[in-house]
């Protein structure tokens, strides 16, 4: 599934917020991805958001409507526009306490800035 529609989901309300992670090294979230995969997350629950080349367009609104508080919307749109790209994982709302701790913790452990704790400390400071 792709993020266009993820969109839709988040905005019927059907999805819970995606587990986001900042990253500053492109490769390091290709590895949280490739561990994600093996440990059982399917294709169409991971989503990967950057911008190859040039500054990125105000991208809030996007990040909101799949899903994102406002502040961690805030956070990763800074951090986007500096460079970062963000991995976001869907989890389903048959088992989202599980599933989001599995996520959580390979974000993490691969060097992601999750963006809830990063809002919080600075508003205003991207990675």
């Amino acid at each position: 599934m792709s993020l266009v529609a993820n969109l839709g989901k988040a905005m019927s309300n059907t999805i819970i917020s995606p587990v986001t992670g900042v990253f500053c090294e492109p490769f390091s979230a290709a590895e949280a991805i490739r561990t994600l995969t093996e440990s059982g997350f399917a294709d169409h629950e991971i989503d990967l958001l950057g911008v190859l080349s040039g500054r990125p367009p105000n991208l809030i609104w996007f990040l909101r409507n799949l899903g994102l508080p406002h502040e961690q919307a805030e956070y990763c749109n800074a951090c986007l526009s500096e460079g970062a790209v963000l991995v976001m994982v869907q989890t389903p709302p048959s088992c989202p306490s599980r599933k989001r701790k599995i996520a959580l913790e390979v974000l993490k452990q691969h060097g992601g800035v999750l963006p809830s704790r990063a809002a919080s400390a600075s508003r205003s400071r991207p990675l």
